[in-house]
């Protein structure tokens, strides 16, 4: 099988093209994810190139802005720089995590350090960019065009996401292998949510969870199904687990010869419904060895030939054993290795490798076949990464822990191969220590100094999650396409295209809705969870383009009457568990909207109420109360009023 030689074929370009569909809702999310679409100009076979200071200009107020973590023998801990261009001068400003989602302002001062070099994409017309760094860009420029584009792509998919203009610009190449060709004028983006009918609302913290599978929903939102998209143009879908995509069974079918193109991958995952697999397990020889392996993924549309479109995203996910413990004075020459600059061994280099299980990313600005994406991902296993280099050189430097951990491999001990364990594994080595107490030889206590001298370092990674969303740029040049540019951070990766699909709320939604909307009718409102408010709503959405039953659009009426009461009546209950946790009265409140209340709530849990308490843990459940409350008024204010 290995042996076989893929002829990619061409799918049928009508199979892409969008069907007629009476209903707006639907309509708007069909055409999106199952037509060309804004995927047209991809025939432009656009790869994004890099422009340099001398090709763009900044206007006054405009800029750049990143974050990075730093972690050295140094420094330990996040770093967020600015550069904007002030009366014509470059400025610079970079602050530094204190802890607990505090940052230590620097001074804002005239830089003589060059402007940064730009990936950039742009058809002649329409233009992207954003800053070439090593760090996580804040920020990117897009023409207004793109912005609008965007934004309405967005709207449709049931993203909460939206791009934000600031006002300020740049001017950059129509075509970057000829500057003299003219410019395009390009706006500085920001995250920014939707506002109902108004301009979105730009953000300095993007949700209250940072783990890319939570954070991604924001981007493709979460009406229907998850599922994969295989081929090429619109795709073709099937339902795939979040977390648990098909790995194995997508590599078996790849190497099928009765498998001609992503309609017929899809459609036979999709039949004999395998829509999940363990991440943990390696992918089948016969497709990683497979002959023509890269023709083949980009004919299916997974790997690097997976490309995704506005309001869709990628999962790049680990094919592969997780590694057990291993013997402490292997870790330990591990280290020494890496030191030392040495070639790691294999099994080294397994001891010492920090790599993601998954990752999610949501594409928010399209031009061609160049994307943007906004993401997260969870900040503290990257901490425990940092944290784990810095026992790494605490060994080397402090002779006692060394030997501290000698002992203990003598004594029969093992340390995990994972980070986030071994983090674990020192922290419990340090409590051993502590109990001694003053028993401890003075080489035990050195040991248990060094040790706590890590536990200094935390603070900064200790950072506001939600405030490090960031963009990103792929493209279909070579390594930039999201698998390659994430492949290294994952053991044995495949990477899918991922979207939530209104094909497959519909298809379930006719059996099932009239019994669905009798169940939520004998609910009192105030029994309605947040879950199942959300899950009348959207269902309700769908009605007419479902049914033309007289006997369920009557019983629609009553739900939609239901939900609005029980959205009201949930607000109310969460908006008095937040003012319960200040020991506020409804007058603080007087003449506030639903929404301003949530607003109201934010800002009491980062300001000056927590000078007001006395203990840690209270005011750690006070901002939790707060901003729990402030959350699920946000999400039913639209049952509320909609449904």
């Amino acid at each position: 099988m290995a042996d076989h030689a893929w002829v990619p074929l061409i799918e049928d370009a009508a199979k892409a093209r969008p069907r007629p569909l009476v209903e707006r809702r639907q309509a708007g999310l069909l055409a999106l994810q199952r037509s060309a679409g804004n995927r047209a100009t991809s025939l432009l076979v656009q790869r994004y190139t890099t422009i340099n200071p001398a090709d763009y200009a900044l206007a006054e107020g405009a800029g750049f802005a990143s974050q990075i973590l730093r972690n050295d023998a140094h420094n330990l801990g996040y770093q967020r720089t600015t550069r904007t261009m002030e009366a014509g001068i470059v400025q610079d400003q970079t602050d530094t995590a204190a802890g607990q989602g505090a940052w230590t302002p620097g001074v804002k001062a005239p830089t003589a350090s060059a402007l940064p070099n730009l990936k950039y994409g742009t058809d002649g017309t329409k233009a992207i960019g954003i800053e070439a760094t090593a760090a996580e860009p804040k920020v990117f420029y897009a023409t207004d065009d793109v912005v609008a584009e965007s934004n309405d792509t967005l709207r449709d998919t049931g993203a909460e996401a939206r791009l934000g203009t600031t006002g300020a610009t740049m001017t950059a190449p129509t075509d970057p292998a000829n500057v003299a060709a003219g410019t395009l004028t390009m706006s500085m983006v920001k995250p920014a949510k939707a506002n109902g009918g108004a301009p979105p609302t730009v953000v300095n913290k993007f949700g209250d969870a940072a783990e890319c599978n939570t954070f991604i929903k924001n981007v493709i939102g979460e009406i229907g199904a998850r599922v994969a998209v295989f081929g090429p143009g619109g795709g073709h879908e099937a339902r795939v687990k979040e977390e648990k995509e098909p790995g194995q069974d997508i590599a078996n079918l790849a190497v099928d010869p009765l498998v001609a193109s992503g309609q017929d991958l899809a459609g036979r995952l999709e039949g004999a419904g395998m829509r999940s697999n363990p991440h943990d397990q390696p992918l089948p020889v016969a497709y990683t060895g497979l002959v023509g392996k890269g023709a083949r993924d980009a004919h299916l549309g997974i790997n690097a030939g997976a490309e995704a479109d506005v309001g869709e995203g990628y999962v790049i996910f680990q094919a592969d054993d997780m590694p057990g413990d291993i013997a402490i004075d292997h870790y330990l020459r591990a280290i020494d290795q890496r030191a030392a600059g040495l070639a790691l061994t294999a099994q080294e280099q397994e001891t010492l490798k920090q790599k993601w299980g998954y990752h999610y990313a949501g594409i928010v600005a399209k031009v061609g076949s160049d994307a943007v994406s906004l993401e997260n991902y969870n900040r503290g296993t990257v901490a425990n990464w940092a944290l784990d280099d810095e026992y790494a050189r605490q060994i080397q430097a402090v002779g006692d822990l060394r030997a501290h951990l000698t002992h203990l491999f003598n004594t029969g001990r093992t340390i995990p191969s994972i980070p986030k364990l071994r983090m674990d594994w020192f922290r419990q080595v340090k409590k051993e220590l502590d109990d001694l107490g003053v028993g401890a030889t003075v080489a035990q206590q050195n040991a248990r100094a060094a040790l706590q001298g890590v536990q200094t370092k935390i603070a900064g990674t200790e950072v506001g999650a939600s405030d490090l969303y960031h963009f990103k740029m792929y493209g279909t040049g070579g390594g930039q396409s999201f698998h390659e540019q994430w492949e290294g951070a994952v053991e044995s990766p495949m990477t899918l295209r991922v979207r939530q699909s209104a094909q497959f709320t519909r298809a379930e939604l006719r059996p099932s809705l009239l019994t669905d909307i009798q169940d939520i009718l004998t609910r009192r409102p105030s029994a309605l969870s947040q879950t199942r408010l959300v899950a009348a709503s959207r269902k309700l959405g769908d009605l007419d383009a479902a049914t033309t039953l007289p006997a369920v659009r009557d019983a629609a009426s009553a739900v939609r009457t239901l939900v609005r009461t029980a959205g009201k009546v949930a607000i109310e209950s969460w908006t008095d568990d937040g003012l319960q946790a200040m020991g506020r009265r409804r007058t603080a409140i007087t003449g506030l909207d639903h929404a301003a209340v949530a607003d109201k709530f934010d800002d009491w849990a980062t300001k000056g109420w927590a000078l007001r308490s006395s203990s840690k843990l209270k005011l750690a459940a006070k901002r939790t109360a707060l901003t729990d409350a402030a959350t699920k008024i946000r999400a039913t204010i639209p049952v509320s009023v909609r449904a």
